[in-house]
């Protein structure tokens, strides 16, 4: 096991990449980023656990500190303190009290809820996230309710139950998922209200359901008591990414990628802010480093078809378009509906470039990016103005998005596309002034 450190306490649990890994320590820091990890192994014999860590400085690869336990395992959770308070002395760092608090009001008073709590959270993070399969989000689901059994008082399981309900929801539109990640939210909420996990999962509810100055309140608060944890800042580029803020969207995932440079979902994320400006350099770069963390993946894969598009390079658009075609028809992914007509419009936009008009209106009649690459402003404004509305997948179209996004080059002189701008105008900066974070 291997957990790394980043001045002053930031950690990446062990990756999937560096498993039984013989990279050499300090290497492994060098491409996370990070000044310290920790090394260790746990055992378990009976009732008996042995742990042996060591804290090693990534730099000149020196010992800060190396401890062996021999403990009863009904004593793991007060030895988990210690271990934490041994690597803060070491590191000489101060926890903060948020962080504090947040520990000890989630540490779990069963072993086996815990133990069943973290399965799921492996298999929601590291395997769900990643593939969407039925099969992944049941596994996570059996092992958040296994927690449960075993105790009815653990928030984090049920917090746990709601974030997979509503990804699920997310993927489906099914409103029987969302009702039943309210129903464990709630239950999460009346046992511990304050707790980060309990916020997210109050988060997602908001966030699904459109509530945007809620779900802002929620992940102010978790990045203000938390500034270095991942996910709120993943949270947080997400809601920007949703309202429309690219240059903040951008902010906020940099932050995330400095925090967790492995989760490819990230620089996914980043690279469409940096495509919604037009800034074309840096969006291949981070599509690229998405496809390599995650070379199957479709939302990656997507990425790269639409930078195709963008630069023109029709004969291996249309080869990538056909492999995520031909991946939809035969995956068993719990995939977006968006994802589904992203498919669809990158296929009718080839076409419009292709100058095939009525092939492309077929495919996608009511895209209004379609229109927008035929030069068909008359059309395709209302259609912006339409999807302002009913924005559930994707960015809104803000004012900076239309301003600077390269599907809309082809009307952004025209009058009615200049009429809409300077309708925008006003609305991105009440957008700006509620929810940028000073």
């Amino acid at each position: 096991m291997r957990i790394c450190f980043k001045y002053p306490l930031r950690f990446y649990t062990e990756h999937p990449l560096y498993k039984n890994s013989s990279k050499d320590i300090r290497k492994i820091a060098k491409e996370l980023n990070v000044g310290n990890v920790l090394e260790g192994s746990v055992r378990k014999s009976g009732n008996q656990v042995r742990i042996t860590a060591q804290l090693i400085n990534a730099v000149d690869g020196s010992h800060l500190w190396a401890q062996n336990y021999d403990r009863a395992l009904k004593d793991i959770f007060k030895l988990q303190d210690e271990v934490s308070q041994k690597i803060a002395e070491s590191l000489q760092v101060a926890v903060g009290n948020q962080i504090i608090d947040t520990a000890q009001k989630t540490k779990p008073q069963n072993i086996e809820a815990y133990k069943y709590y973290l399965k799921a959270k492996y298999v929601c993070y590291n395997k769900f996230y990643a593939s969407n399969t039925e099969t992944d989000w049941a596994e996570a689901i059996h092992y958040a309710e296994k927690s449960i059994e075993n105790d009815r008082e653990y928030s984090l399981a049920y917090s746990m139950l709601s974030t997979l309900y509503a990804h699920r929801n997310w993927y489906s539109n099914n409103q029987e998922y969302l009702k039943k990640a309210e129903h464990y939210a709630n239950l999460a909420s009346q046992i511990e209200p304050s707790i980060t996990e309990t916020l997210r999962a109050k988060f997602w509810i908001h966030f699904i359901k459109s509530e945007y100055d809620q779900s802002f309140n929620l992940i102010k608060k978790m990045i203000d008591d938390n500034p270095n944890d991942f996910e709120n800042n993943y949270l947080l580029e997400m809601f920007y990414n949703r309202v429309g803020m690219p240059h903040d969207l951008i902010k906020y995932s940099t932050r995330a990628i400095e925090l967790n440079p492995l989760n490819f979902d990230v620089y996914g994320d980043r690279a469409s802010g940096y495509r919604l400006i037009g800034d074309k350099e840096n969006h291949i770069r981070d599509v690229r480093i998405c496809l390599s963390l995650q070379p199957e993946s479709s939302a990656c894969k997507l990425m790269f078809a639409r930078y195709l598009l963008w630069i023109n390079d029709l004969h291996t658009a249309d080869k990538y378009i056909a492999e995520l075609e031909q991946a939809e028809l035969e995956q068993n992914s719990i995939t977006l509906p968006g994802t589904q007509i992203a498919i669809k419009g990158l296929r009718a936009i080839y076409y419009a470039k292709l100058g095939k008009k009525e092939q492309a209106l077929v495919l996608f009649p009511n895209g209004p990016g379609i229109y927008a690459e035929l030069g068909m402003a008359h059309e395709a404004v209302p259609l912006i103005l339409e999807s302002l509305k009913s924005s559930m997948y994707g960015s809104f179209p803000s004012y900076e998005i239309l301003l600077h996004s390269p599907f809309y080059e082809h009307i952004r002189n025209a009058p009615e596309f200049q009429h809409l701008l300077a309708q925008q105008k006003p609305i991105s900066d009440e957008m700006i002034r509620k929810y940028r974070i000073k």
